[in-house]
């Protein structure tokens, strides 16, 4: 499911239904939910309410200056969103890092998420399925031009679609998770385990376009890109991105989802106000006014299988092991300089050129001087950016999948620490 990343207005989600990932793309504004309409319960820590009163750590003494009044706004817009648990990471060479918890675990019980909680990342994966991708082409062990046919079969126009195509967007192949029967399977199951030849399955008995085609944003394409990854390296991928990604950083707590649908922990519940919509959480006036209020409970979609989305969106990872993968994967040895070059400098927006809009690269995109990503998966959404001129890092992880406007949780809490560090948001 792709979200489109916009300034104003509401953007829908192509699809925000089944545990297929969010592309990089938020709401920032216009979206907001309503304030809680007169007479509303509050929101409160109480077991009676659902969804607890955000309560971050202590600001420490000598913490940024910018801490207090930032963990004041992240929980203000914490109530507006009605998101039960944030963890919010912000790094800055200029202005000092910090790093805080706010709300819950599991909503009615006083149960405080830390730091090192672990979050499903959602499209967030595709950052680490390119980036493994690229280290193989940097190890000349594949190369970005090589056409699909040559690592699986019976992919549509499989002779023409390159990996540079699957990495970027342009493949022109159906998305399996827009196909109605397939999310009527899964919400039938949610538990069920799939394999990327049952998605793909799918995905292949739809019309493909010739490629390229721009703004055309498919999971299939990095399915693919997994079948590729463990064909090259002779492992399952989720062994291959350890080796290739995570263990030269010693990242421990960053990872991808194998057919457990287990998630280590300590993890947060994660939570949805709906079980499958074509447009994020739909809620009418009054169930949203509910939803602020603590009185409309969202479902608990914690255990999902992430097996639907696999090398698309089945990682999981805590804030600080996001932050270090995003910031190796940015400036660090992870790739080649020209590669890394290359990545940025190949870019673009995705529909009609938009100067202060998302472009969209090989599983990164940059949103104003931000290089970032962001997705969804049920009961999940996290965000990352990195700044390279300042060195500012931002890790966002909430455990709720959309907030009940059909907005990103994230995207207001981003926002707030944009401002709080003073950066640009136009390129």
């Amino acid at each position: 499911m792709h979200v489109r990343f916009r300034q104003s207005g509401c953007a829908p989600a192509r699809w925000a239904g089944v545990s297929a990932a969010a592309a990089a793309g938020l709401v920032l504004a216009g979206c907001s939910a309503p304030a809680p309409v007169a007479g509303s319960a509050p929101v409160t820590s109480s077991a009676a309410s659902a969804s607890p009163r955000p309560t971050a750590i202590p600001v420490s003494v000598g913490a940024p200056t910018y801490a207090k009044a930032l963990s004041l706004k992240i929980e203000t817009a914490m109530k507006r969103d009605a998101i039960p648990g944030a963890v919010v990471l912000v790094r800055s060479k200029e202005q000092g890092d910090w790093t805080a918890a706010f709300g819950t675990r599991e909503i009615g019980r006083d149960d405080p998420i830390t730091p090192h909680d672990v979050f499903r990342l959602g499209d967030i994966t595709e950052t680490l399925t390119a980036t493994a991708v690229l280290r193989l082409q940097d190890q000349g062990k594949l190369h970005l031009s090589d056409p699909i046919s040559r690592y699986v079969d019976g992919v549509p126009n499989g002779s023409t679609i390159t990996l540079q195509q699957l990495g970027d967007y342009s493949s022109g192949l159906f998305s399996y998770d827009q196909d109605a029967s397939l999310r009527a399977r899964y919400l039938a199951d949610p538990h069920r385990t799939w394999t990327p030849q049952q998605l793909l399955q799918v995905a292949f008995a739809h019309p493909a376009a010739p490629p390229p085609v721009q703004d055309v944003y498919t999971n299939t394409n990095y399915i693919l890109l997994g079948l590729v990854i463990e064909k090259v390296t002779g492992t399952d991928a989720a062994t291959a991105l350890r080796t290739l990604l995570l263990d030269p950083l010693k990242l421990k707590r960053i990872g991808l989802s194998g057919a457990s649908q287990t998630l280590p922990g300590p993890h947060p519940r994660g939570y949805a106000f709906a079980t499958d919509t074509a447009e994020g959480e739909t809620l009418t006036t009054a169930q949203r006014s509910a939803a602020v209020a603590g009185t409309l409970t969202p479902v608990d979609r914690t255990m999902e299988s992430p097996s639907f989305a696999w090398t698309a969106g089945a990682a999981y990872g805590d804030a600080s092991d996001v932050a270090d993968f995003f910031q190796a994967m940015v400036d660090g040895p992870l790739l080649s300089a020209a590669t890394r070059a290359e990545r940025i400098s190949r870019m673009e927006s995705m529909g009609a050129p938009d100067p202060d809009g998302v472009h969209y690269g090989y599983g990164i995109a940059r949103y104003g001087s931000y290089l970032m990503y962001s997705g969804a998966v049920p009961g999940y959404h996290a965000l990352v950016a990195y700044d390279p001129s300042k060195k500012n890092t931002i890790v966002v992880l909430t455990n709720l999948m959309w907030t009940p406007t059909g907005g990103a949780p994230v995207a207001r809490i981003f926002a707030e620490v944009k401002t709080a560090l003073g950066t640009r948001t136009t390129s």
